[in-house]
């Protein structure tokens, strides 16, 4: 009795330790890849004419894990400009792919101050993003930061993390995270910021769409 008793509780263990193995490879499988092309995204938005840009090599290397990205610079009537980053990753860990501070940082860039800016857009879903102030030898620039994932908007490790985790929880694949940056040369704070939340409005909702 004592051996069917230890046999009956092995296999009640090994089927336990098999369901979490296959959890646990459930919810590390990566994003659906998505049907529309990032390529697509509007070349106007708002006031703004975009144009494709390619990127150094050495820049274009370090984007090889994105499904997809987009480089270009919007202009607008007065001649102002702005970079334009998007990327979708479906293979990511607890850490933001190419986390936009490491990436400053690591050309140079230092941090001068942070604040959220709300994206003041026509529904009534409260949007805000992230806006760095960035200088670099007498160099100053403004840069507006988000990340999408699903539909959750995040910011940074802890933001990917929660959603990560929670997707791990439902044992659901990972959503879709889409990386964007707007980068402008800093003239006076008040102007770059609106000229950067002028061109995030009408581009986050073109990104939104991309699934």
């Amino acid at each position: 009795m004592s051996n069917r008793i230890l046999l009956l509780a092995a296999l009640i263990a090994l089927s336990q330790f098999g369901a979490q193995v296959a959890d646990s490879h459930l919810a590390l499988l990566p994003a659906m890849a998505p049907e529309n092309d990032l390529a697509d995204l509007p070349l106007t938005l708002g006031g703004w004419n975009g144009s494709d840009v390619s990127l150094p090599k050495e820049v274009a290397d370090q984007l090889g894990d994105a499904e997809a990205f987009v480089n270009r610079s919007y202009r607008n009537q007065l001649g102002e400009s702005i970079e334009v980053n998007v990327a979708a990753f479906t293979r990511y860990d607890l850490t933001p792919p190419h986390f936009l501070l490491d990436c400053y940082h690591g050309s140079g860039w230092e941090l001068q101050s942070t604040r959220m800016v709300p994206l003041e857009r026509n529904d009534e879903d409260q949007v805000a993003v992230t806006v760095y102030n960035f200088q670099r030898r007498g160099e100053h620039a403004m840069v507006a930061y988000w990340l999408q994932i699903g539909e959750e908007i995040v910011f940074d490790r802890d933001g990917v993390r929660r959603v990560q985790l929670g997707a791990r929880a439902r044992h659901t694949r990972m959503p879709l995270l889409k990386k964007v940056m707007l980068h402008t040369q800093l003239d006076t704070a008040e102007r770059a910021e609106l000229r950067l939340m002028s061109l995030a409005r009408p581009l986050f909702d073109a990104v939104d769409a991309y699934k």
